[in-house]
């Protein structure tokens, strides 16, 4: 994994510079995307470890 940032990190930089992504307005889906499947996986993980697990120690379901 820390080959593929090592070699992907330079073409972004370079993308954002003097590229496709040096307009901010093609720039912003991308970025809205990654910030959105941050979010997501955030809210998975809360929901598993924090309510999920809570259930178990409890032995009932929250609805």
């Amino acid at each position: 994994m820390a080959i593929f940032f090592l070699l992907v990190g330079p073409e972004i930089e370079r993308e954002i510079y003097i590229g496709e992504l040096s307009n901010l307005k093609n720039a912003l889906l991308p970025v809205l995307a990654a910030i959105g499947s941050m979010a997501i996986l955030t809210l998975f993980y809360y929901l598993f470890n924090v309510c999920f697990l809570r259930s178990i120690r409890t032995n009932k379901v929250e609805e």
